[in-house]
């Protein structure tokens, strides 16, 4: 990510940072959680809340390696694909930006796939608050200052990419969207060499930094799940009744089935569907 850009990303997060904690903290009382503390497992909440709203989230590796969801909604419930090409990190991370937009409508169209492209949307505002919404689910304020003295502490020489890589592990959330939640807090050193130097770190650097420390590298590597069979077996449940209340005939049914998995071969990876 470019200097300016990241620069920009922090100065809009600041400057509506009180409103999205607003809505977090009204999702947090109207599912029951009295604080963000008592949350262990941030994706396994949005997938069951998700659920509650007619949205199925799935993850399936996705050919292009540019986009992190795709979001689609018809008459009865909406899906949430999620790419499963890329890390675990930025699944967590692409899982509650599009819950952001199954709790506040913005930006789903009916019976319309959007995707969400990294570069096609640093203009929306939509999306931006979403982005800024899932670094805050992720990575909640307080526990986020506590932990980032405590690494930060236990790192060698201080070290800035010792202390984002334990964070990353520990949050289970990507590199930029760490580096970007310590910037909107003022954790870091403003300057711009300090931030210039972390922004051009490579993935093998980070990797090297996770072996250095003994952490987790499953957080950064792609998990390449596939729930494409799941779905499957969604859509011939529903089928089953709808032949049986004479809504779609079996020749239907197996048109539509024929159908997606056309459709999943152009989208996933080569081998990905049984």
């Amino acid at each position: 990510m470019k200097f300016e850009r990241f620069r920009s990303i922090v100065e809009f997060n600041k400057a509506n940072m009180n409103k999205v904690t607003d809505s977090i903290r009204d999702f947090y009382s109207s599912v029951g959680i009295d604080s963000d503390g008592t949350i262990l497992n941030i994706p396994q909440i949005v997938r069951q809340e998700a659920g509650k709203r007619r949205f199925i989230i799935l993850e399936m590796p996705l050919k292009d390696k540019e986009i992190g969801a795709m979001l689609y909604r018809s008459d009865f419930w909406g899906y949430i694909f999620v790419n499963s090409s890329l890390s675990r990190g930025n699944v967590n991370f692409a899982m509650c930006h599009e819950f952001y937009h199954i709790l506040y409508g913005t930006n789903i169209v009916k019976q319309t796939i959007e995707l969400y492209i990294g570069q096609e949307y640093v203009e929306d505002t939509h999306e931006k608050v979403a982005n800024l919404f899932s670094g805050m689910m992720l990575m909640p304020e307080e526990s986020f200052r506590e932990r980032y003295k405590q690494f930060r502490a236990d790192s060698d020489n201080n070290s800035d990419l010792d202390t984002i890589c334990k964070l990353m592990n520990y949050f289970k959330a990507p590199y930029m969207a760490v580096l970007i939640r310590c910037y909107e807090l003022d954790l870091m050193d403003a300057s711009g060499e300090s931030l210039k130097k972390l922004l051009n770190n490579t993935s093998e650097t980070v990797e090297a930094t996770f072996d250095r420390n003994w952490l987790d590298k499953d957080i950064i590597r792609s998990t390449s799940r596939n729930d494409y069979e799941r779905l499957k077996e969604l859509v011939n449940d529903f089928a089953k009744k709808a032949i049986e209340d004479e809504i779609l005939s079996k020749g239907n049914v197996e048109r539509i089935l024929k159908n997606m998995d056309k459709i999943s071969g152009e989208f996933m990876e080569q081998g990905s569907v049984k």
